[in-house]
């Protein structure tokens, strides 16, 4: 190891350089005490060293158990010698340990630059000298790599806990952690030397394709050699498509957070890894409510929420996160290859198969657990520390359920246990060796170190009743036993199917019925819609009229067409612009959109023959000479002026506000935008309440198995079980939630009401944000 006098220290510490990138004095570095570095030396890093986590975080390309043994040996002697010197020269060992990692980080890159000039001729050059000068880079960046990853997994165990941690590492006052201090000095400074190197081994923009690098390949061999001792490939959140190098030091900065995305082919193949940095979200959700545009989803993970919508919202935006960063990863990384050469479709195991990924993925604790439908493609939000509970996603929840399916087929387990999801903390339990544990997915000894048991019995109650008509007398409830719904996958697939389409079942509540009628009561008085006979009736008659009017020649060819397409999409776009100009009015009033929330708050017109007639005879810019309807205009007219939903529109005479064409387009306008941005929602609510409540009553109060579950959990986590009841139904909300988001409901499915929510899709993009903001501060503030 090499150092100087005293006063040649500070000569190369000016070197040191900033996150900047301007190099600095190290007068600015707090000093250790010399106690400090005494019981640091003798204790805290033979722990690390003799630690088996340190052997597999060791990346050697021939290491054993001699080689391991020997760096331990090696790296030991080197530190303890520097807390000698230390001691000597009355310094503190940090700035001893990084003068010697700029001397020999120095010969490494001095080594790699010269390279670049290979070709040219050099007292003793050629290919003999070449190789030595390889095999030197390699055996220099090997050590200078076990420097690195000592610190590194110093500071990552003194971040997990305090068992290894001596006084420097406690915050007190202005001393520093200098576990800390040692890892980002170290961190900043192969920054600065891989953004240094990096325009030198870059391909030449021109031969990007052709592997091409400026200088040679004995520069690209040595180059390569320095990123895979000291670096990990990987890409950021909001650059998926770009790979960087990441050193051990960078990954491990507490300011720094990052996450593996895990993808295979099929459930036969091998699963391959791929670093990512979280970004900052700035404007990407702009729907939900962040403090701030450079917040990441770890702190969303790390910031419980403060009020039960606040959790319903935040789970919401987390699954939303999940299912989005798999879509555009699967997208950049994976399928992205398709249309490549057959050998650049292959994955590149240099980088999907780093076994420090692999390490951080198995190690690290995880915040969050997200994966796709098929299981096939995961995320993992790394931590430092384990938190008491890991964020699943709604199709990590359904892959537990396909795991709870397969194992009690084998085994016939009637309970199972899991990790602690998010908002469940208060049910963690130690692990019993009686109840299976289901997991899916990969997490930390940390993460499995604590469970949960689940309130959902695999063989259910026989005698619980199905969803039936209460208000009918002769009404005759049927059975799971009769319906053959006896094991928790069967009657989860029938809650699927029933949600997709109820055909009678009952289990379409009066409100759910609501919303369903109320949406095909707007869907009537969309114009365009031809399927009403009545519509096309009044169309046919308008056509009649308005050619016997207007003279072929000054005719509209595609209100006339023959082509029920191009008619459709003529009559569609004239509905969409008087849309639009209602929206524009509403717009002065902001407070009125809360009115599109919810199908109890719509007041639509009271006759739609009556307005379609009107539309039609807009359109076709005819006088009103068609038959008189079942109402006269006048009494309809009265009837929606007497709700006094809109205001009068200043420029429109007294007597045509009161109930015209326009201010009945104001009040569709408002029902289009609850079928476009609420009517799913609402439908789902409403059908996940029932549903929960049902499940309550007759799976709950039914289950044999609900007093030992309640009895073993009160031992264990000290409840109540008024309040484990509660949470128990709170879980049993979230897998059914889990259950419904990847079904469509029956409202969905209604393809006449896509093409309402066309009309709105087609409005200006300005508009749709400025309505929805204007809602979401309306329901802000209901719940403020």
């Amino acid at each position: 190891m090499q150092s100087g006098p005293k006063s040649g220290v500070p000569e190369r510490a000016k070197r040191l350089p900033s996150k900047s990138g301007v190099p600095e004095h190290m007068d600015a570095l707090h000093f250790m005490e010399r106690e400090d570095a005494e019981r640091l030396f003798s204790n805290d890093l033979t722990a690390i060293i003799d630690s088996d986590d340190y052997v597999a975080f060791d990346q050697t390309p021939d290491s054993g158990k001699s080689r391991t043994r020997l760096n331990r040996e090696r790296m030991l002697r080197a530190l303890l010698s520097a807390a000698e010197q230390a001691r000597d020269i009355d310094n503190d060992y940090v700035t001893i340990f990084l003068t010697d990692f700029l001397d020999r980080l120095e010969k490494i890159l001095t080594l790699i630059l010269s390279s670049r000039d290979s070709g040219a001729r050099q007292p003793g050059g050629g290919p003999q000298f070449n190789e030595q000068r390889q095999a030197e880079v390699r055996r220099l960046s090997d050590e200078l790599q076990g420097y690195v990853l000592l610190y590194g997994m110093c500071f990552f165990y003194v971040n997990q806990s305090d068992a290894l941690s001596c006084s420097e590492c406690v915050h007190s006052g202005e001393r520093p952690c200098y576990w800390q201090l040692v890892n980002n000095r170290i961190a900043d400074i192969l920054g600065y030397s891989i953004d240094t190197l990096q325009n030198d081994w870059e391909p030449r923009e021109a031969n990007a394709a052709t592997n091409f690098y400026k200088g040679n390949s004995e520069f690209k061999t040595n180059a390569d050699a320095f990123k895979t001792a000291l670096y990990v490939p990987g890409v950021e959140e909001q650059a998926p498509g770009v790979f960087k190098f990441y050193s051990v030091a960078e990954i491990l900065k507490n300011e720094n957070h990052f996450a593996v995305f895990s993808t295979r082919q099929t459930a036969q193949d091998i699963w391959k890894h791929l670093l990512f940095h979280l970004s900052p979200f700035g404007n990407r959700f702009g729907d939900y409510k962040l403090t701030s545009p450079q917040l990441t989803v770890f702190d969303v993970l790390n910031t419980p929420p403060a009020s039960p919508p606040d959790c319903v919202e935040r789970w919401s935006f987390l699954d939303r996160w999940n299912m989005d960063t798999i879509e555009t990863m699967l997208q950049e990384q994976v399928l992205g290859r398709l249309n490549e050469s057959q050998d650049s479709k292959m994955l590149n195991l240099e980088i999907w198969g780093n076994r420090r990924v692999r390490w951080m993925i198995h190690h690290y604790p995880t915040l969050s657990l997200g994966a796709d439908a098929q299981g096939n493609n995961r995320i993992n939000v790394l931590g430092r520390k384990a938190n008491d509970h890991v964020f699943v996603d709604a199709r990590t929840v359904l892959l537990l359920m396909e795991r709870i399916k397969e194992s009690a087929l084998k085994m016939s387990v009637p309970r199972f246990q899991t990790t602690v999801w998010d908002g469940f903390s208060a049910l963690k339990v130690k692990a019993s060796e009686d109840i299976l544990t289901i997991t899916r997915g990969v997490l930390s000894a940390e993460n499995q170190e604590n469970v949960m048991l689940l309130a959902l019995p695999y063989y259910l109650p026989a005698q619980a009743r199905l969803p039936y008509d209460k208000t009918d007398p002769d009404a005759e409830p049927r059975t799971l036993k009769d319906e053959n719904v006896l094991t928790l996958p069967r009657l989860l697939d029938y809650i699927r199917e029933v949600y997709a389409d109820p055909k009678g079942s009952n289990w379409d509540t009066l409100e759910q019925r609501a919303i369903i009628n109320q949406c095909q009561t707007i869907v009537g008085f969309t114009p365009f819609d031809l399927h009403f006979k009545s519509n096309f009736d009044l169309l046919k008659q308008t056509q009649a009229a308005y050619k016997e009017q207007v003279p072929e020649d000054q005719q509209d060819r595609a209100l006339v067409s023959d082509d029920w397409q191009t008619l459709l999409e003529a009559l569609q776009g004239q509905f969409a612009d008087c849309i639009s100009e209602a929206m524009e009015s509403l717009e002065a009033n902001p407070e009125i959109f809360s009115i599109c929330t919810s199908w109890k708050n719509l007041v639509l017109p009271v006759n739609r023959k009556l307005y379609i007639q009107q539309f039609f005879q807009k359109v076709y810019q005819l006088e009103p000479t068609l038959p008189d309807l079942e109402n006269s205009i006048e009494q309809i007219l009265q009837k929606v002026y007497q709700m006094n939903v809109f205001p009068s529109d200043p420029e429109e005479p007294e007597e045509e506000s009161a109930g015209g064409f326009k201010q009945t387009t104001k009040s569709l306008c408002l029902a289009l935008l609850y079928c476009a941005y609420y009517s799913e929602e609402e439908y789902r609510s409403a059908f996940l309440r029932d549903i929960c409540t049902w499940w309550q009553e007759e799976i709950w109060e039914n289950d044999p198995g609900k007093e030992g579950l309640l009895r073993y959990s009160a031992e264990r986590t000290g409840l109540p079980v008024e309040e484990l009841e509660r949470l128990y139904m709170a879980q049993v909300r979230r897998i059914l939630c889990s259950v419904l988001s990847g079904t469509k409901s029956c409202l969905e499915s209604m393809g006449d009401l896509s093409r309402a929510k066309g009309v709105i899709n087609s409005l200006p993009q300005e508009s749709k944000n400025w309505i929805q903001e204007s809602i979401r501060k309306f329901r802000e503030g209901i719940e403020s």
